[in-house]
């Protein structure tokens, strides 16, 4: 997202390895037979971006086909704060990373 709303010159990159570095392009088009992603959670703070929120919900979307992914929207936060949410025990990101690690009712 930040190729889009910032100018190259502040970035250090430009829009072809913007492209390279994309985790949405970087995702086959197709699985591969048999194969399913692991599951993933995309979060977008709800402050954020209409750009950033546009990156997370094409994360989602393409993550998706090809496995199991959730996206939630982080209210009252923005880019890094959103990663916060990880400090609050009852929250979807901290209950997604103990689920998986076999741990869903720690918190």
């Amino acid at each position: 997202p930040l190729a889009r709303c910032t100018p190259p010159s502040a970035l250090g990159f430009d829009a072809q390895e913007a492209q390279r570095l994309s985790p949405v392009l970087a995702l086959p088009v197709t699985p591969a037979p048999g194969g399913v992603l692991p599951p993933l959670l995309v979060a977008v703070g709800a402050e954020e971006s209409p750009e950033f929120q546009r990156q997370a919900q094409a994360l989602h979307w393409a993550w998706g086909r090809q496995g199991p992914a959730q996206l939630q929207r982080v209210e009252a936060a923005a880019h890094f704060d959103a990663a916060l949410d990880f400090n609050r025990p009852a929250s979807l990101a901290t209950r997604f990373v103990l689920e998986r690690m076999g741990r869903g009712d720690a918190a």
